[in-house]
């Protein structure tokens, strides 16, 4: 009798813990990270009576996604509609996720006696990181050049950072400072010049960027026989300088004598326009009229026996050399272009030098002039 009443009292037991296990809420996971604009799935395992889905968003109230009785369809609410599908563990399918549905999703079973059992899962949502972008700056402080690489990624939620410089950790030498998302290299050298590669990760993957430290970046990466950018155009101004030179020798050279004469030129133009400006041609020409007016009128006067002053200076004429006797007979032509031989051979007596006119016009000799 007394084991018929104690097994009696296990049955009970045990039949109290099969319901205490059947409103057990099993959650798949407390935390549950989703993937921007993906879908996600919110898992749970209880026997299904009547349930109901809630969530709290940060600062804000909790709302009501659906609820079910007695696997029925669901009446879910219009702001999760088209989004939310219930599965018969009731679990739910949360599609085309964005950031405002991250929040704390409560999940509520009735069994069979009324009671209530609730679990809860937390849902972040991340995005993808975009490809990291590397800006460079070199600056001097007091004592040192100091270079800053930072990366940045556009795209993404929650990067962390780390470098690498050529491939490989970062050296601890006193010189290499990590700051979030950027490196300054401090006392920058030739060893600096390599290629850094910085590395974003976040729970959904990482990306990677590579930079190379030039001579564009700082004159330390200049090779040593590298010029600056002053040196250079320097020279390149000598060069052009020494090149025109060269040209203008070469030309002058070359075109020397037509060069001389366009010069002379110039200078007889400017001449004539200064004697033109001044008169001196004008009076020049009338003298040359007047003195040879004269010239033609005094030997007019002579055949007349009128005498008359000439009132140009002329330059003394010597006629010493010719004979007296030239001037006798013969034709005006040959008297003019008598040789010397038949001069000598003519030629009587000596002559002399005066300032008087001798006219022999009576003995047909020549009228010779000397001054």
């Amino acid at each position: 009798m007394a084991l018929l009443g104690w097994g009696c009292i296990i049955c009970i037991l045990a039949a109290a813990g099969t319901i205490a296990e059947a409103v057990q809420v099993m959650v798949g996971s407390p935390v549950v990270h989703g993937i921007l604009g993906q879908s996600v799935l919110l898992s749970i395992s209880t026997p299904l009576k009547s349930m109901k889905w809630s969530v709290k968003k940060e600062d804000s109230q909790k709302l009501r996604i659906l609820k079910a009785e007695n696997k029925t369809q669901p009446e879910i609410t219009p702001t999760f509609l088209q989004r939310v599908e219930l599965l018969k563990n009731g679990s739910i399918l949360l599609r085309n996720l964005t950031f405002s549905d991250q929040g704390v999703y409560t999940v509520t079973v009735t069994d069979w006696d009324g009671r209530e059992e609730t679990g809860t899962i937390t849902l972040t949502v991340s995005a993808p990181l975009s490809e990291p972008l590397i800006s460079v700056s070199v600056r001097n402080t007091s004592h040192s050049m100091l270079l800053t690489l930072s990366c940045k990624v556009t795209e993404g939620t929650q990067p962390s950072y780390w470098w690498l410089k050529d491939g490989k950790p970062l050296p601890r030498d006193g010189r290499h400072f990590e700051q979030n998302s950027s490196l300054e290299v401090r006392n920058v050298t030739e060893q600096d010049c390599v290629t850094y590669t910085c590395v974003s990760r976040n729970r959904l993957g990482s990306r990677e960027a590579q930079r190379s430290v030039t001579a564009n970046d700082t004159t330390v990466c200049l090779p040593a026989w590298a010029l600056t950018q002053s040196q250079a155009l320097s020279i390149a101004a000598a060069v052009l300088c020494v090149a025109g030179l060269c040209v203008i020798l070469y030309c002058t050279k070359k075109h020397y004598q037509e060069i001389w004469q366009w010069i002379r030129g110039v200078q007889e133009e400017r001449g004539l326009e200064e004697i033109n400006r001044r008169g001196i041609g004008i009076r020049r020409d009338y003298q040359l009229d007047t003195l040879e007016e004269n010239l033609y009128n005094e030997v007019a006067d002579a055949q007349d026996g009128v005498v008359v002053s000439v009132g140009a200076v002329l330059p003394y004429i010597y006629m010493d050399f010719l004979p007296a006797g030239i001037c006798r007979g013969g034709t005006a032509e040959e008297r003019v272009y008598s040789t010397i031989e038949d001069t000598a051979a003519q030629a009587e007596g000596s002559h002399t030098h005066t300032h008087t006119e001798q006219s022999h016009s009576n003995s047909g000799s020549c009228s010779l002039r000397t001054f």
